[in-house]
């Protein structure tokens, strides 16, 4: 088992919150109650595991004797804060009642937070998390 599994299993199951969630908004028959409550479950997992990277990987990935993996555990941790930021202000925007009163709009915005994370997810698989993976065999 590779020592980046339980973050990788915590990625595979944001993804499929995200895609659920798109495919939620795309349906007329979800409310905006619905998906108000989908997102608030989005982000408390989202919370969750940034809060896991920032007690344990971070750390250890910046106090290892490879100067590189500290520099890139630094410039991942740095970069996922304006992710965060970005996600966070979407959610306080879009309450129930504003997303049953522009559905369209909450889809586009919603469209380009997720492109946003999903884009990181991949590159943490494929970089962050490679490199600790090797580092720490």
């Amino acid at each position: 088992m590779s020592a980046t599994a339980r973050f990788r299993t915590q990625h595979a199951e944001l993804i499929r919150l995200v895609k659920d969630l798109q495919t939620d908004a795309e349906s007329p028959n979800m409310d905006g109650r619905a998906l108000r409550s989908s997102l608030s479950g989005l982000g408390g997992k989202i919370t969750m595991h940034l809060a896991m990277e920032d007690d344990s990987l971070y750390p250890r990935m910046r106090s290892h004797s490879n100067p590189a993996v500290g520099t890139m555990a630094t410039r991942f941790s740095e970069e996922m804060q304006g992710i965060k930021s970005a996600f966070q202000a979407f959610s306080e925007r879009w309450s129930a009642q504003k997303i049953e009163g522009d559905r369209a709009s909450f889809r586009n915005e919603m469209q380009a937070i997720f492109s946003a994370l999903e884009n990181r997810i991949q590159r943490e698989n494929n970089e962050l998390y490679a490199l600790y993976d090797t580092v720490h065999q």
